[in-house]
């Protein structure tokens, strides 16, 4: 049997097609684990009316914890062999956990990964791997070298994976800080590159809202990796200090976006921040590295209030003009196609 979690907060125009989804699944052997993590809409209501039509629904409603919490409590009531998570704003396709556990099956795989696509309001993105059977510590290196995708919901896992291990509470970002942890402990994984799983990108998700708590988030997790790979890996922390080098990036070019109250609850983390910057980043990055992000890492090598105002200035001026490139671009396409 497979246990399917899925975390639901406010997801009221979405979740119909998600859950129709999972219980139309041609493999039926499924344990449907909802769990309401303090919905204010009308998303417990729906889930309530999904127990009615499939008894293999089990609904938990909890009040607003996170994520990782709501993942954490389906993870604690799960009894199937197997387990996946779906986001309750995304959708999979009708044959996406047959093809997974077939596979599990045929490579004795401890974890299947499926390809997946980011659904935007305005386009498409196939994120499509290569057919790959990895074991032992290649699969970290994978992980690091992005054969392997570090979120948890395009796969089918086992469940003893999950053994002694839990997602971070209070934390976004918390594939990034749980994934590798996974990978290290594992014998096998398998990829099938087949798309099944649909990921919808929305600009009211929490990991797309420019947050302090968000920023210094992404950075925790990737310096927790990177700390990790330095004690049992050391020859893989160069593949490691470039995700590292983005998240200090994204933290400096974004500071000012932030609330100011909030800004001074991560003094600590922020300094720390800095300092690594510091001592494992050259001043101006690395020469394949993107400029946004050579500038980024630049400023925290000076940890005062200047340098932050500089980085988020120069970032802004540069979004700016990149923007009214765009739509000089698009008004001259306009004029060429209207002459």
């Amino acid at each position: 049997m497979i246990s399917v979690i899925v975390p639901v907060y406010n997801v009221e125009p979405y979740l119909r097609k998600c859950l129709d989804s999972i219980i139309n699944q041609t493999y039926r052997d499924l344990e449907i684990l909802v769990v309401d993590d303090g919905s204010t809409d009308r998303s417990g209501e729906i889930c309530d009316e999904y127990v009615k039509q499939d008894e293999r629904i089990q609904v938990f409603h909890t009040e607003n914890k996170g994520l990782s919490a709501a993942r954490n409590l389906g993870l604690g009531r799960a009894t199937g062999d197997w387990v996946g998570f779906v986001d309750s704003d995304d959708w999979i396709e009708p044959d996406m956990y047959e093809l997974l556990l077939k596979r599990a099956i045929e490579t004795e795989a401890d974890v299947v990964e499926c390809g997946f696509c980011m659904v935007y309001p305005k386009q498409m993105i196939i994120k499509k791997k290569e057919e790959l059977d990895i074991t032992g510590d290649d699969c970290i290196r994978a992980l690091l070298q992005e054969k392997i995708s570090g979120v948890v919901w395009n796969k089918l896992w086992n469940r003893d994976c999950f053994i002694h291990q839990r997602f971070p509470v209070g934390r976004i970002y918390e594939d990034i800080a749980t994934v590798y942890l996974i990978l290290y402990n594992i014998k096998r994984i398998s990829i099938i590159s087949a798309i099944k799983y649909s990921y919808l990108v929305r600009d009211e998700s929490l990991s797309r809202k420019i947050d302090i708590e968000n920023l210094i988030g992404y950075w925790r997790s990737h310096k927790e990796r990177f700390d990790f790979l330095k004690c049992k890996y050391p020859d893989l922390t160069n593949l490691e200090l470039k995700s590292c080098a983005r998240a200090v990036a994204r933290t400096w070019v974004h500071y000012y976006d932030c609330d100011n109250a909030k800004r001074k609850l991560y003094n600590d983390d922020l300094h720390d921040m800095n300092t690594f910057a510091k001592e494992k980043i050259p001043l101006f990055g690395k020469s394949d590295w993107k400029l946004w992000m050579r500038v980024g890492v630049f400023f925290p090598h000076f940890d005062n209030v200047v340098s932050y105002r500089v980085a988020w200035v120069l970032y802004t001026l540069a979004s700016r003009l990149q923007a009214l490139w765009k739509k000089y671009l698009k008004n001259q396409r306009t004029f060429l196609h209207d002459a």
